[in-house]
């Protein structure tokens, strides 16, 4: 009986069942004084989208997902590590080449509020409705998949900065480059 346990454990632990997740590799910098959060898609095992919210695919930039599916916050001059899956697995379960990563002012989004109700009541936030309506976003990176290796650095990590860096000045932003750096050029 002993031996069957063994060979069990020894069986599971070779299918990779016991492995740790892998490290994340997509890195979110706040290089602003004002804290951050972010929203970036997930590679579908921790997902979203509830039925109310889809995800909406690049090119169509508009924002239907939940505001509790946003990340951090990233405090100023800090860093956040993306949980939610590998950038090369994101890509891949999208099936898109393009991905857009939105950044947020946490601070103004900052607003949820109990609502009583007959169900016992839910959190609602109204800045994320008023950020919906009016597209209230600090930028929206629209990353290729090559751009994300692009941005990959000798560790293996995707660190993708808020604003921009150098580095990033050719990947397709809104607003623009320039706009978010106060570069002329």
């Amino acid at each position: 009986m002993k031996r069957l346990g063994l060979l069990t454990a020894l069986f599971l632990s070779s299918c990779g069942l016991f492995d740790p997740p892998p490290p994340a590799d997509l890195w979110i910098y706040n290089d602003s004084d004002t804290e951050i959060g972010y929203f970036f898609p997930s590679d579908g095992y921790n997902d979203y989208p509830v039925e109310e919210y889809p995800y909406k695919m690049y090119p169509d930039t508009t924002m239907a997902y939940a505001w509790w599916f946003l990340e951090g916050p990233v405090p100023p001059g800090g860093c956040h590590e993306f949980e939610n899956g590998l950038v090369n697995d994101i890509y891949l379960f999208r099936e898109s080449d393009t991905l857009s990563l939105y950044i947020f002012d946490s601070y103004y989004l900052n607003s949820e509020v109990w609502v009583p109700g007959e169900d016992g009541g839910h959190f609602e936030n109204p800045a994320w409705d008023d950020a919906i309506l009016n597209y209230k976003i600090m930028a929206r990176y629209d990353l290729s998949h090559e751009d994300m290796n692009h941005l990959r650095d000798d560790d293996g990590l995707v660190r993708v900065h808020y604003p921009p860096t150098p580095e990033m000045k050719d990947i397709k932003m809104y607003p623009g480059y320039e706009q978010l750096t106060g570069n002329k050029k």
